[in-house]
């Protein structure tokens, strides 16, 4: 957005150059005034050209969010305490991401192997290291223990963690 905004004042001023040696250069005529009608018509389309484009694209919306959400966080960011509590909410957004990312997974794949699953809960540490995972499930089929096993080498195996690390918990709903 920042490039295009760039892109259109280098282009304006482009031309406000060249409207000037147009000038200097046109000897006085009656074919001077129909010149300038020709670069006031270019320079008005340059002018209004970026708006053309947003109306174009269908990406107004996005455009105008984009600019309020760039020009919030710059206001937000007025010195390091703030800078600091900035990346700090945004850490713990990415963190919370990956965990739902990570449950969602967990909750398909498991799905996909015919369990029931109610609940994911997952703890990282601060370095993305996985603490604990524990699923809860809806009661399972007679062989319980086999399921429960394969759930949990299913975790085991897919996301390389170890077994004192994995809890499932059966629930009698």
């Amino acid at each position: 957005m920042i490039e295009t905004f760039k892109n259109w004042i280098s282009t304006l001023l482009c031309i406000g150059i060249f409207i000037s040696i147009l000038e200097l250069i046109l000897p006085k005529s009656k074919i001077k005034k129909y010149i300038y009608v020709l670069v006031g018509i270019v320079t008005t389309i340059t002018i209004i050209s970026p708006g053309i484009n947003l109306f174009k694209n269908n990406d107004i919306a996005k455009s105008v969010s984009s600019v309020v959400d760039n020009f919030s966080s710059n206001v937000n960011i007025n010195n390091n305490t703030d800078l600091d509590e900035y990346n700090k909410n945004q850490e713990n957004i990415i963190k919370d991401q990956f965990i739902d990312s990570l449950k969602k997974d967990i909750e398909s794949n498991l799905t996909l192997r015919g369990v029931n699953v109610i609940e994911v809960y997952i703890s990282l540490a601060e370095n993305y290291d996985i603490q604990k995972i524990r699923v809860k499930t809806k009661s399972l089929s007679t062989a319980s223990l086999s399921e429960i096993s394969k759930v949990i080498e299913y975790i085991k195996s897919q996301y390389d963690i170890d077994y004192s690390k994995i809890e499932v918990i059966e629930s009698g709903d």
